[in-house]
Formats: C-alpha cells, sequence, structure tokens
C-alpha cells in the first residue's frame, strides 16, 4: 500500500517534497469484480498480516472442489 499523499491533494505531477510519505506493506485479496475481500497493512513494516488470514480470505473466495454431502 503506498499511501504517499494523504491529506495533501497532490498528485505526482505536483507533488512537493513536504507531501511523501513512506509506502506501508499491505496483503490485500481482490474479489473478481475489483472489490477488496481483505486488506491488512500496518505503520510498522516489521509486522505483518498472519499469512493463515489471508489464505482464509482467499478461500472463502474460492468454491470448494469437494462439495458438501
Amino acid at each position: 500500500m503506498n499511501i504517499p499523499f494523504v491529506n495533501s491533494g497532490g498528485t505526482y505531477a505536483n507533488a512537493s517534497e513536504e507531501s511523501w510519505r513512506l509506502p506501508l506493506p499491505a496483503v490485500f485479496v481482490v474479489r473478481q469484480d475489483k472489490t477488496i475481500a481483505f486488506s491488512e497493512g500496518y505503520a510498522d513494516f516489521r509486522v505483518r498480516p498472519e499469512p493463515s488470514d489471508a489464505m482464509d480470505a482467499l478461500a472463502a473466495l474460492v468454491p470448494s472442489p469437494h462439495p458438501s454431502r
């Protein structure tokens, strides 16, 4: 996730040095209709989401190959 112009109203074309922000590491799971099914990001780059959380969100989007009996 890169949010370089938070609350500054800037664009890449007119950004001043003061408007830049650091990128945030993040994980997204995006549905086929382009909506966000899961997102998690932290300001501390050492903190990451649990892989199982993202995998659970992804698994919820994929139909099971073995229907319930």
